[in-house]
């Protein structure tokens, strides 16, 4: 997730107190709007690339499709049947949030900078705590498994060769990617928790 300072006039009407309403959406323009936390330090919506001849977008908090940019007048829309999605103005998919077991009541952006999906229970369905991408904020929790990774440049937002992973036996690694898979070469750190060396 990136962070970026947001001012009070981009935001649409269709959020109160942090929470977003159904059939709430964003388009991906010069000067879009964004979804706010309540204590306006968060933000959700789209954020042009820079140093960039064509018009392309980020959906981010401050980010999320860093491999597919979206370019201009994209949209973002918040469904109860899917959370949100993202398409292209030819209506192209390029991101939607996990599928979810029953229908989305409404968003929610938290003070912490976690974009919620809640049930008619206010209960979670999915959030973007748990899909992290090249941040985390010093009130997210990195759970086992999940894996941090760099981007390419200061204007690629495309994954990077390194990765910052938990991995399930305990140990936070550092490693390098085989690009453009996905293969995780061994770590050159690891933590030692599990009694292996720290360099490999």
């Amino acid at each position: 997730m990136r962070l970026s300072q947001i001012s009070a006039n981009q935001v649409l009407p269709q959020t109160s107190n942090g929470r977003v309403s159904l059939g709430a959406s964003l388009f991906a323009t010069e000067n879009s709007s964004s979804w706010l936390s309540q204590n306006g330090e968060f933000a959700f919506g789209f954020r042009k690339l820079r140093n960039q001849d064509d018009l392309f977008f980020l959906l981010c908090i401050w980010y999320v499709n860093g491999d597919k940019p979206a370019e201009a007048r994209s949209n973002v829309v918040l469904t109860p049947e899917i959370g949100l999605a993202l398409t292209t103005p030819l209506g192209e998919e390029l991101w939607k949030s996990e599928s979810v077991d029953e229908s989305v009541a409404n968003g929610v952006m938290s003070d912490e900078g976690n974009f919620v999906l809640e049930g008619s229970n206010s209960n979670k369905l999915w959030e973007s705590f748990k899909n992290p991408t090249d941040t985390i904020l010093p009130s997210q929790v990195l759970d086992m498994g999940q894996v941090l990774s760099s981007h390419q440049s200061q204007t690629n937002y495309s994954k990077g060769r390194f990765q910052f992973r938990l991995r399930e036996d305990g140990n936070v690694v550092l490693n390098t990617v085989n690009l453009p898979s996905n293969y995780a070469n061994e770590p050159y750190y690891a933590t030692n928790i599990s009694g292996e060396s720290s360099t490999q």
